[in-house]
């Protein structure tokens, strides 16, 4: 899940791109088609794009009107660039978002990870960020096996895909707790309500790096991580957005977006936190 970031389109001028690219009369007729599609957004001239904050590394800002910068925010910033449209944020509950209630926005970004269950709430795009689970401890705790881990209280965001994973496949010897948000989960661990919190690893890399009590302290490698914008499931603009996210993704745009606001954030390396083995 998490607590914690936009998509979409394509213009004329990269129609010589698509055309290039095209190996049959057939496969470039389908490429101009969608190059000539245009974002239809629910309101005119805007791209309403819904998160739930506080989301620190992907929306910096704990409100819609003060954002700064972050992963996310700085993507749904060039799809409305690309689309010609003013951006508009919207805060919404990570837990409505979950279950493909948008409030109205044209596409929700907010480290929402795609799963067959949500795909019969909302219409996924192809995914533009693919991470593993972290675990957040008590500063100088660290989880290395799965005896260990069931036998912690956890934490997690409801709705989240970490919540099921705990459920399905962890199974610890008590029942996880759900909290509303990253900071919540985060508040729990360093109070002692809860022994651990798992959480998207990005964002716990984030959310404890400038923490002396809470650390990353576990990780789990996760196949099913990839993040998408999710859009109504009637949405017209699939196309339009996947077509986008391709282009951001091949000309390394996302890659820089990454580089330039989630890894500095980090606690630490992703590749140098303990692993914890999940049976296969």
């Amino acid at each position: 899940m998490i607590s914690a970031m936009g998509t979409r389109r394509i213009r004329r001028r990269f129609l010589p791109i698509l055309l290039t690219a095209c190996v049959s009369t057939a496969a470039c007729a389908d490429a101009t088609q969608i190059a000539e599609q245009t974002f239809q957004p629910a309101t005119e001239g805007v791209l309403t794009v819904a998160t739930s904050l506080p989301a620190p590394g992907f929306w910096e800002g704990d409100d819609p009107d003060h954002l700064t910068g972050g992963f996310e925010y700085e993507l749904a910033r060039r799809l409305a660039d690309r689309w010609d449209l003013e951006l508009r944020v919207i805060d919404v509950p990570f837990d409505d978002l979950a279950t493909g209630d948008l409030h109205g926005a044209d596409l929700a970004m907010s480290q929402i990870t795609i799963t067959d269950e949500r795909r019969g709430h909302m219409t996924f795009s192809t995914p533009y960020y693919h991470d593993d689970d972290g675990a957040a401890l008590a500063a100088g705790e660290q989880l290395t096996d799965l005896k260990t881990a069931k036998e912690r209280l956890w934490g997690a965001i409801d709705d989240s895909t970490q919540l099921d994973l705990l459920v399905d496949v962890i199974r610890p010897d008590d029942e996880p707790v759900p909290f509303a948000d990253t900071e919540a989960a985060i508040e729990a661990v360093a109070s002692g309500q809860v022994d651990a919190a798992l959480l998207d690893l990005a964002t716990a890399l984030v959310a404890t790096s400038d923490r002396d009590d809470v650390t990353t302290g576990g990780r789990i490698v996760v196949v099913d991580g990839d993040m998408a914008a999710a859009m109504p499931t009637d949405s017209p603009n699939r196309d339009v957005v996947d077509a986008a996210i391709r282009s951001l993704t091949s000309d390394r745009t996302i890659a820089t977006l990454v580089d330039e606001h989630l890894v500095p954030r980090f606690e630490r390396a992703p590749d140098s936190i303990p692993l914890i083995r999940l049976p296969d």
